[in-house]
């Protein structure tokens, strides 16, 4: 008569079934919390690039009026914002002052770390009132290089990533989100936020988008 597991046996193989499971669930936060700390770092540089640009030329980079004098680029207004068709030539023009390195772009960057994502430069806060002021030049991190409509990172570690960088508040502050497939700035976009908080509770239905103050932000 064949017996069957014992009390102790069945324990065991439990104990040992949670246990993979841990090393798993772990493995995998490592991997997204890397994820995370190298997306900060390009977003860094980018930042740096930015700094070093303004204090060289007394513009941002886009909105520099004697580009074409100085390194061949497309004069802006000088007038201190990366507005108009001005973020066409955003990233242009430190990549033609020996600043950035040549990416290969002209109105949009792709994170070294996730290819199928883009930071696009915009300003003055015109459609995002309610989330960055309205005199600022600032930055908008996708997810998708063919589609602004593609969320950036879970709602989860874009309050992470804003926690880390700013104050993790999500309708304001240096970084804030929105979702993206809604294109909605205004707060009731639920999938990336509720009320005035990051919607930690979604992981199933889409993420955030981030913006960033890229005057404000220090790295």
């Amino acid at each position: 008569m064949k017996k069957g597991f014992t009390l102790l046996e069945m324990s065991i193989v439990v104990v040992i079934i949670g246990f993979i499971f841990a090393i798993i669930t772990t493995g995998q936060k490592l991997v997204n919390n890397a994820k995370n700390n190298r997306l900060i770092m390009d977003l860094g540089e980018v930042v740096d690039y930015y700094n070093i640009f303004k204090v060289a030329y007394d513009d941002p980079p886009g909105d520099y009026e004697n580009a074409n004098f100085q390194f061949g680029g497309t004069n802006g207004n000088g007038n201190g914002f990366v507005d108009g068709s001005e973020d066409d030539h955003f990233f242009t023009h430190m990549e033609l002052a020996d600043i950035a390195p040549d990416y290969g772009y002209t109105n949009e960057y792709k994170f070294p770390s996730r290819p199928d994502s883009i930071l696009v430069a915009a300003s003055n806060g015109s459609s995002t009132s309610n989330r960055m002021p309205t005199s600022t030049n600032y930055l908008v991190a996708y997810g998708q290089s063919d589609s602004s409509s593609g969320w950036l990172v879970r709602t989860t570690d874009a309050y992470k990533i804003d926690k880390k960088l700013d104050d993790g508040r999500a309708t304001a502050g240096k970084i804030a989100g929105f979702d993206a497939g809604t294109g909605n700035y205004s707060g009731s976009d639920t999938n990336c936020i509720d009320g005035d908080a990051y919607n930690v509770g979604n992981t199933e239905n889409g993420g955030c988008t981030l913006i960033i103050n890229i005057d404000q932000l220090k790295f």
